[in-house]
């Protein structure tokens, strides 16, 4: 039953990232996808497992991770409460499920997966489906041939010849795609095949163009981050100079063979890498006005937020700056802050300090190579994620987002065991 059980959870990695429209039943008010019917078969064989075993979920106070865990429950029921005052009930029980998903995937994959290899595992399913959506995306920028794309939108990225795969838009796919790139270094470290290697590289390359390919400017400053917190970790605390210096060698080769092909980058992301903060028209301003709007509602509720699912409500009705009928406002820590207030976002802070933390010390302590090379792209990540986030309109109802998260915050209390 537990190894059953254990799969099951694998498959939902699987499913998180076909997307909920792609394989799914339309019930008008949401649809049953793979993934949902796979997350509740995951609930009921835990809650079987649990009450079989008469097994109590424990969490150990002194491990990180029970303040990770803490935090969710904490988030979930949050989330219940504004129900109190929010105004659109219809989306307070969609974000409502979200929440709930997150947390129920964080207790009950922190409670299946046992070891550090079943991590690896997971790692690994992931960037299988990482591979199929990067060979989607490179399909898509040379044929302007869209499967998953709504007719009426195909006329806006082909001009582009943005990838999208099953992700609806640009930004959201890129946030994907920045995750994959770490992922797949991880898997290309933990694997001793020749083949498996060569693939896992030839892929963090097609990934790292088809991000370039997004032209979002949020997750390609993300990349940047997450690579200089790479080589901050080889140069400083690994202290692996050599391995550095020959890498940057064989980067100087390729570009010297390829120098118009680099060129030809450079231009595009200088092209593509622009900010004007001082034009009242365009993305950058709308988006300024979102962010002031949104303090704006935060102020007006007394620091507790416009409560679960209301913060685009909020944006429609009650703007103090016009936002060209935009109504998400594309910034991760915003959203949370002004819809869920102070506290939980405060809260939230402090579980994402922890987690890094624990990440370093894993890099720093751990005599376990997996660990510290996990460690390592997890911490490249979550350091890429603090700005690729405010790319996408909203990361609430990004299933697979949650999934991997769960990951992370089971990877975060084996760590701790194994350092004990």
């Amino acid at each position: 039953m537990v190894k059953n059980v254990k799969d099951v959870a694998y498959f939902c990695i699987i499913t998180s990232l076909l997307g909920a429209t792609t394989i799914s039943v339309d019930l008008v008010f949401f649809q049953f996808s793979l993934f949902r019917i796979t997350f509740l078969i995951l609930m009921i064989f835990t809650f079987v497992i649990l009450w079989v075993r008469n097994d109590k979920f424990t969490i150990n106070k002194k491990n990180s991770q029970s303040y990770s865990i803490m935090f969710f429950i904490f988030w979930f029921f949050y989330s219940i409460i504004t129900i109190a005052w929010v105004e659109d009930y219809a989306s307070w029980i969609q974000d409502l499920y979200f929440i709930g998903l997150a947390t129920f995937l964080i207790i009950s994959f922190s409670y299946i997966f046992n070891n550090v290899n079943d991590i690896l595992v997971g790692f690994r399913l992931f960037s299988i489906m990482s591979i199929f959506h990067i060979i989607i995306g490179i399909y898509e920028i040379f044929t302007n041939n869209y499967f998953f794309l709504n007719e009426d939108r195909v006329p806006i990225y082909s001009v582009y010849d943005h990838p999208v795969s099953i992700f609806n838009n640009t930004n959201n796919y890129a946030t994907f795609i920045t995750f994959a790139i770490f992922t797949l270094a991880i898997c290309f470290k933990n694997t001793s095949s020749f083949i498996a290697k060569l693939i896992y590289v030839v892929f963090i390359f097609l990934s790292v163009y088809t991000l370039i390919m997004t032209s979002s400017r949020a997750n390609i400053i993300g990349l940047v981050i997450g690579i200089v917190v790479f080589f901050i970790i080889t140069i400083f605390i690994q202290r692996k100079a050599k391995v550095l210096y020959g890498l940057m060698v064989l980067i100087l080769m390729i570009f010297a063979v390829s120098s118009v092909f680099i060129s030809d980058i450079v231009e595009y992301l200088t092209n593509n890498l622009t900010f004007d903060f001082s034009a009242e028209t365009g993305s950058i301003y709308i988006r300024e006005n979102l962010y002031k709007n949104a303090l704006i509602f935060l102020f007006e509720t007394f620091g507790f937020g416009t409560g679960t699912g209301n913060l685009e409500y909020w944006m429609m009705n009650y703007s103090t700056f016009q936002t060209d009928s935009v109504l998400a406002v594309h910034n991760w820590w915003i959203e949370i802050l002004s819809t869920y207030g102070v506290l939980t976002f405060l809260l939230y802070v402090i579980f994402y300090y922890k987690l890094v933390k624990d990440l370093i010390i894993n890099i720093v302590k751990s005599k376990n190579e997996v660990i510290t090379s996990i460690s390592i792209g997890l911490l490249c990540i979550m350091s890429s994620f603090t700005i690729n986030s405010l790319s996408s309109s909203t990361l609430i109802s990004s299933e697979w987002m949650w999934v991997f998260w769960a990951i992370i915050i089971s990877f975060q209390g084996l760590t701790y065991e194994e350092r004990r």
